[in-house]
């Protein structure tokens, strides 16, 4: 019988990778779960939005979206995810991944040719999307560095200022440079 399993360059099933991103997903979302349970009130506001084939079925804001200022929660308020989108943007990697549509191996500078940090020996190396999804990349995050560090000193936004657009922080990466050149190391970081 054949083995109709896609294998990456490394023989790892694309369908195991997959597996790795539902549990990441999965140990979210019940660590968050706990977090929810151990403090009452924790949940101030929450939209609910239910699709059922391709229609919205329900769409309801609940709470508020300042608790403070007593402002409600409406359907279109804005959430800051951080890096609860980091297991939900790899899941949807890794079933592109399956389908053929994104491969591991792929240089980042497909989709941004102008992500080309320097390594800290100078080198231009390629940053692949295992580098990001994987933080080996050689990137990091400011509150990571001294104050005087590159980060910081350039004023990388880790997310949370939201004051510059995503091709401005992308730029002052470039000019920060790697820690470390792709694949030597893990670093969390702002992959």
């Amino acid at each position: 019988m054949a083995d109709n399993t896609h294998h990456d360059n490394h023989g790892q099933s694309t369908a195991a990778w997959t597996a790795v991103a539902i549990l990441l997903v999965a140990a979210v979302v019940m660590s968050w779960a706990v977090v929810v349970a151990s403090k009452p009130l924790f949940i101030i506001g929450a939209v609910i939005a239910v699709m059922q084939d391709g229609d919205l079925a329900h769409l309801k804001a609940y709470g508020f979206a300042d608790r403070e200022a007593g402002a409600a929660m409406t359907p279109d308020s804005l959430f800051r995810l951080a890096s609860i989108s980091k297991p939900i943007v790899t899941a949807a990697a890794m079933r592109m991944i399956e389908l053929g549509k994104l491969s591991l191996e792929a240089a980042v500078t497909e989709w941004l040719p102008d992500f080309t940090p320097s390594a800290p020996d100078g080198s231009t190396p390629t940053i692949t999307i295992r580098h990001l999804l994987t933080h080996t990349a050689g990137l990091a995050y400011d509150f990571m560095q001294p104050e005087s560090g590159p980060y910081n000193r350039l004023k990388v936004s880790a997310g949370a200022d939201g004051d510059i657009s995503m091709e401005e922080n992308l730029a002052r990466i470039v000019k920060a440079g790697l820690v470390f050149p792709p694949g030597a190391a893990w670093l969390y970081s702002v992959a």
